[in-house]
């Protein structure tokens, strides 16, 4: 009987060494695992902003960070990176957020989600196949930017309405400069600030995240 289970036990072990030599010099693999390694791309973002953090009495800024990191996983679109700390090296203490998409191509987006209803802004992104490729950014010095955005057509005052909005959010905007129809449902705005086009994203994330401390930034 003892003689038995050490063969028992003998087999299984050995059926265990040859299971693992098995999976590991001929792995199973179908069509659909394998992939060539010269065609993967490392991810790199097309827009990177910081938002300074201000460091408060007590001299802690974790909760703000956090804070920060948190609120961006309702950002749309969606950020593919949030991390404590100055990439550049901007500030003593920020969070950096990085996007797959350009830069005026992520701020024409929150534009459309707050100015809008989803029942126009769905029909319209569903429409309007080119929208990603109609937000454009000119910078002719590092202290003035034009940006070229994409918007449903549906208000009569539309640029009005989008004037006294960035001008209540926004330090750097300077001006609606112009408004043209794209067709019956699009037209496209011309806006102008006095700030690098990326730090109008920058700024409008902080000011919307953290109102007092844009502004108190913004007096200094």
């Amino acid at each position: 009987m003892k003689t038995k289970r050490i063969v028992i036990f003998l087999l299984f072990v050995l059926l265990l060494t040859a299971a693992f030599f098995a999976y590991r010099y001929f792995p199973l693999q179908t069509q659909a695992d394998r992939w060539d390694e010269s065609l993967y791309q490392p991810y790199e973002a097309l827009c990177e902003i910081e938002i300074p953090i201000l460091v408060n009495e007590t001299g802690d800024n974790n909760s703000k960070v956090n804070y920060l990191t948190w609120q961006s996983i309702l950002f749309f679109p969606l950020p593919s990176e949030a991390i404590g700390g100055s990439r550049k090296g901007i500030y003593d203490h920020a969070v950096s957020f990085g996007f797959e998409k350009k830069c005026p191509t992520v701020f024409n987006y929150f534009l459309l989600y707050e100015l809008y209803p989803d029942h126009v802004r769905e029909p319209f992104l569903k429409h309007n196949h080119a929208f990603e490729t109609q937000s454009t950014a000119t910078e002719s010095s590092p202290q003035h930017c034009e940006l070229s955005l994409s918007l449903p057509n549906i208000y009569e005052d539309f640029a009005e309405r989008l004037r006294q909005h960035l001008k209540l959010r926004l330090s750097s905007f300077e001006s609606v400069t112009a408004v043209d129809p794209l067709d019956g449902h699009t037209v496209l705005a011309q806006l102008a600030f006095n700030s690098g086009c990326d730090q109008v994203l920058a700024d409008y994330i902080m000011q919307d995240m953290m109102p007092a401390d844009y502004f108190k930034q913004q007096s200094h």
